[in-house]
C-alpha cells in the first residue's frame, strides 16, 4: 500500500511539474497596435485592431456595444470628401438609435487645433448633430486597411466588433443601409 501511495504522489508531482513547465513555454500574447482618437468635446476613443475585429475603449472602459458600428473617415484637405457628407448626415439621422456612428476627421499634419477648428466649421456649415473624432497619436489606423484611393472611407462592424464591410469613395448610401439593415435583422434573430 505504501508503494502505491508513493507512486501516486510521484505521479502527481511529475504531472504538476510538466504542466507548469508547459505553461511557462507558451508564446507571449501578440502585440496589436492601439489607435487613439479624441473629439472636440474631449471624449477619448481607443481602438485596438485584431485582424478583422476591434476592441474599443471609451471613457477608460470597454465599449458596451450592442449595435452595429459605422466609422466614417473624412480628410480635412479633401474637398471631394465633403461632397458625400450629406449622405453621412442622412445615415446618422436614420440610424443614430440603431447603430453607433463615429465620424473621424483626418489630416496629414495631425494638428489637433486645426482639426478641432475644421470639425467645428464642418458641423456649422452642414448643420450636423454629431461630433467628429480625430487622431490623438501618430498611429495610422487607416493604413491597416487596403484602400485603393485617398478619398473618404467607411467601415461597418457588427455588434461583436467584427468587420462586415469597407466602402471607399462615393458609395450609394442605399448600399450601406442595406448592410446595416441586414445586421439589424440578424441581430434581432439572435436576441
Amino acid at each position: 500500500m505504501k508503494k502505491i501511495i508513493t507512486y501516486i504522489i510521484l505521479s502527481l508531482i511529475l504531472i504538476t511539474s510538466f504542466t507548469l513547465t508547459a505553461c511557462t513555454n507558451l508564446q507571449p500574447k501578440k502585440h496589436y497596435n492601439e489607435y487613439s482618437f479624441i473629439n472636440v468635446s474631449g471624449k477619448k476613443l481607443s481602438i485596438t485592431k485584431i485582424k478583422n475585429r476591434l476592441e474599443i475603449i471609451q471613457k477608460d472602459q470597454s465599449f458596451p456595444n450592442q449595435k452595429p458600428i459605422l466609422f466614417f473617415f473624412l480628410f480635412a484637405s479633401c474637398s471631394q470628401c465633403f461632397e458625400g457628407i450629406e449622405h453621412l448626415k442622412r445615415l446618422y439621422d436614420e440610424y443614430q438609435n440603431k447603430a453607433t456612428i463615429f465620424s473621424i476627421l483626418l489630416d496629414s499634419q495631425n494638428d489637433l487645433e486645426t482639426l478641432k477648428n475644421e470639425a467645428l466649421t464642418i458641423n456649422k456649415t452642414y448643420q450636423l448633430d454629431f461630433d467628429f473624432y480625430f487622431a490623438n497619436d501618430d498611429q495610422d489606423f487607416l493604413g491597416t486597411f487596403k484602400r485603393q484611393s485617398e478619398g473618404n472611407f467607411i467601415l461597418l462592424y457588427d455588434k461583436n466588433l467584427k468587420l462586415i464591410g469597407e466602402y471607399e469613395g462615393f458609395v450609394p448610401e442605399e448600399m450601406i443601409e442595406f448592410d446595416i439593415n441586414r445586421l439589424l435583422k440578424n441581430g434581432e434573430k439572435n436576441v
